[in-house]
């Protein structure tokens, strides 16, 4: 079932959304800058249908999320979703960012430990961290600021499996477009490896 949600910031903005409680498994989806959480459909939808628990939140300033839009406050954003599913019963947790919100993304996950990163189209990625996690990089090899960062995530600690996909677009077009069938087999396939090879912290309602 879906619900819609409230998560307060820590500077006190609300951002709303929606979360599908599926299992313990939980995967965050984290829009790009000048979207809102439907730019995720149809990959949301069979996210639930593989059994995660989906939380799709609106950054601040988009969609019904309060504020303006503010990028340098978007790792804050995405910290409180992350505390969100921790304390809504969570015992493993996946990001996926589209975009540029590659960017604060990839910060939460050196600082707060996630399973696994899905990054859809990522762009302006400087710093790739230090810490180690599992990633899923879909990129246009034909856009100049993808194909950089793609570079960038590629060398970082850690497995990093690159799809390329031509001519796919920027940011979750490369889901709703002509490419959207192979991404969503990505990343499901993706999800289902990470999650399977880790039997030992393999939640009890998971398959």
């Amino acid at each position: 079932m879906i619900e819609a949600v409230e998560i307060t910031t820590r500077d006190g903005f609300v951002l709303r959304g929606e979360v599908a409680v599926r299992a313990s498994d939980w995967i965050v989806l984290v829009h790009a800058p000048g979207e809102d959480i439907d730019a995720w459909r149809p990959l949301s939808t069979l996210l639930e249908e593989h059994q995660l628990t989906v939380l799709a939140v609106d950054l601040r300033g988009h969609g019904g999320s309060d504020g303006e839009p503010d990028t340098a406050m978007a790792a804050t954003d995405v910290e409180a979703m992350l505390y969100y599913a921790r304390s809504h019963m969570a015992l493993r947790v996946f990001l996926a960012a589209a975009a540029a919100s590659a960017v604060p993304v990839l910060d939460i996950a050196d600082r707060s430990p996630v399973e696994g990163l899905v990054l859809v189209s990522p762009l302006g990625v400087q710093d790739t961290g230090e810490t180690p996690v599992p990633r899923l990089v879909l990129h246009d090899p034909e856009d100049a600021e993808q194909e950089a960062s793609a570079a960038r995530l590629a060398e970082a600690p850690g497995w990093s499996l690159g799809i390329s996909l031509p001519a796919a677009g920027r940011s979750c077009g490369m889901v709703q477009g002509e490419w959207g069938e192979n991404v969503t087999g990505y990343v499901i396939a993706f999800l289902r490896d990470v999650r399977l090879n880790h039997p030992d912290r393999l939640p009890p309602d998971s398959d």
